[in-house]
């Protein structure tokens, strides 16, 4: 499919995909887990919380401190299939998909 928002070739080297904390989270210790083994299946670059490089990866080019974001993981994807498996993943956990391109804060 091409055209409108629904092409995205030219941003996909720079996306990053921001799985949102969900309460799920919070409440079942299996989500995050879970939610990396989806997500390494089929994303070459995953980041999950508590993993050593989570901090820097999670980092906004704007840096405020209050606006800092706090995913349960970060992908940075290089094809379109990527971004439809982090979407896949993180409905199949129940948590939400953000995705964010380039070096926007």
């Amino acid at each position: 499919m091409r055209g409108g928002f629904a092409h995205i070739d030219a941003m996909l080297l720079t996306l990053a995909c921001l799985l949102a904390s969900a309460a799920s989270a919070e409440t079942d210790p299996e989500v995050l887990p879970a939610l990396g083994a989806c997500l390494r299946e089929a994303i070459g670059t995953v980041v999950v919380q508590g993993e050593s490089s989570y901090d820097e990866a999670r980092r906004c080019r704007n840096t405020r401190v209050d606006i800092i974001p706090t995913p349960l993981a970060v992908v940075r994807v290089s094809h379109e299939g990527e971004v439809q498996a982090a979407v896949r993943c993180a409905a199949s956990q129940g948590v939400q998909a953000c995705a964010r391109a380039g070096a926007h804060g």
